[in-house]
């Protein structure tokens, strides 16, 4: 998952510097690299995520974010 902002942060650092944008997730299943210039942006949607990433913090707000597939992603790490 990236929320939307995220991606277009680094979409927009990808136009001006032309720099590789890599994105990493760690899941239960592992920790994946995805190049976001090498993929398509996901479908985007609504979802209730914490408001900051301290999460004694329970507050939860609608953010904007999409779920990337894994077989577009470099399996760094089981």
């Amino acid at each position: 998952m990236i929320e939307k902002k995220k991606w277009d942060y680094l979409g927009e650092i990808r136009a001006r510097t032309g720099a590789r944008t890599l994105y990493i997730n760690s899941t239960p299943h592992g920790v994946y690299q995805f190049d976001l210039g090498a993929i398509k942006a996901p479908e985007w949607q609504l979802r209730p995520l914490p408001d900051k990433t301290d999460f004694a913090n329970r507050g939860t707000i609608q953010k904007e974010c999409g779920f990337l597939d894994i077989q577009h992603a470099e399996l760094l790490l089981v």
